[in-house]
């Protein structure tokens, strides 16, 4: 019975000393990619937390193919010193900011509405970037986003406005 618990002890001594001395760190490091752009990601081994590295954000929580803190809501008043224009070509609709608040933006949700020759409205959808394509957007500068549409051939006419915008005060 004595061998036996010596046994298990050294075992998990030996478990123990391999963990501290050779594994190299608590974090396991890879990569994801996120609209195309590739992405430093860390892994908790210990928790399995995972983090994704946005420039200009950090270490951004990721969980269940959502990101976490993604910023807050824009206040109305520095909604309204953002300009938005778009395009829609083939199947890529592009929009280009100006940031004139005093806050990033990280984050857009877009309203893209296509009508029918007669103006009947085909559909509606929202879109939103995923973060970091093209963002942030820094207070006083200009930004785009590429976002994939679909069923857009032969559009009567069309039109977008911004759902809302998420990001943080510059201090």
């Amino acid at each position: 019975m004595k061998i036996i618990l010596v046994i298990v002890i050294v075992i998990c001594l030996t478990v123990l000393l391999i963990g501290v001395f050779l594994w190299p760190t608590v974090y396991r490091y890879d990569k994801i990619s996120l609209e195309g752009i590739s992405l430093p990601l860390k892994i908790n081994r210990i928790t399995g937390k995972t983090e994704i590295f946005f420039w200009g954000s950090g270490w951004t929580s990721y969980k269940e193919g959502k990101i976490e803190n993604e910023g807050k809501l824009f206040p109305p008043d520095e909604l309204a010193k953002v300009e938005v224009t778009g395009s829609l070509s083939s199947d890529i609709f592009h929009a280009e900011f100006y940031n004139g608040s005093s806050w990033n933006i990280e984050r857009a949700m877009f309203q893209l509405t296509i009508r029918e020759e007669d103006g009947t409205v085909r559909w509606k959808r929202k879109y939103s970037n995923i973060p970091p394509y093209r963002l942030p957007i820094s207070p006083f500068s200009k930004g785009e986003i590429n976002i994939s549409v679909t069923d857009i051939e032969n559009v009567g006419s069309w039109d977008f406005h911004i759902v809302e915008l998420r990001g943080r005060k510059v201090e």
